[in-house]
């Protein structure tokens, strides 16, 4: 009769531990990410500051239209660093579809605000960028992520001509340990 009280209590405890310890990981974004990216090289860490916010720090070369104060349309290549505010949209509604939430995969929207510079032959371009994003963030099993976001921010900045654009922002990469967030949620 013990044994089976203690069995019994052994039970209990372990499966409503890991009941909690999966309501408590589950439906809400991972504290801190790293993520590697190889379409536009660069980098980017994303830190949670509360269930379903984060802040992304990016850097990485891009390509950008310019035209500049003489009206002269160029594409140039640059270099980019940014700073996000996300909002995501849809965690628990994807979290009680059976869907993974474990590595801020989701729906988004924010803030952003951007800087970069491009050297061209006689000078170099600085320019800023502030708008509002809305995307999308997905990271597989094996740790390959894919993020797509638009939206349209105010630009301006030196030998630059201010005025509202779009903001495009496509990203593929790796997640540096999302395998092994995924082998210990198994």
């Amino acid at each position: 009769m013990k044994v089976k009280f203690c069995l019994s209590i052994l039970l209990i405890t372990t499966l409503s531990r890991s009941y909690l310890i999966a309501q408590g990981t589950e439906g809400q974004l991972t504290k801190n990410q790293l993520r590697i990216d190889f379409l536009f090289p660069g980098i980017a860490f994303e830190r949670a500051v509360s269930k379903d916010m984060s802040f992304v720090l990016d850097s990485h070369v891009g390509l950008t239209s310019a035209d500049n104060n003489e009206l002269v349309r160029k594409n140039v290549a640059m270099q980019t660093i940014s700073l996000q505010y996300r909002y995501y949209l849809n965690l628990q509604k994807r979290f009680s579809k059976g869907r993974s939430t474990l590595t801020n995969s989701g729906l988004y929207t924010g803030i952003i605000t951007e800087q970069a510079i491009f050297y061209g032959q006689k000078e170099s371009t600085l320019f800023s960028k502030a708008g509002i994003i809305s995307g999308f963030q997905q990271t597989f099993h094996n740790g390959f992520n894919i993020n797509v976001a638009g939206g349209a921010g105010y630009t301006d900045g030196i030998n630059f001509k201010a005025k509202i654009r779009p903001i495009i922002q496509l990203s593929l990469g790796i997640v540096l340990g999302a395998k092994k967030k995924y082998r210990q949620k198994e």
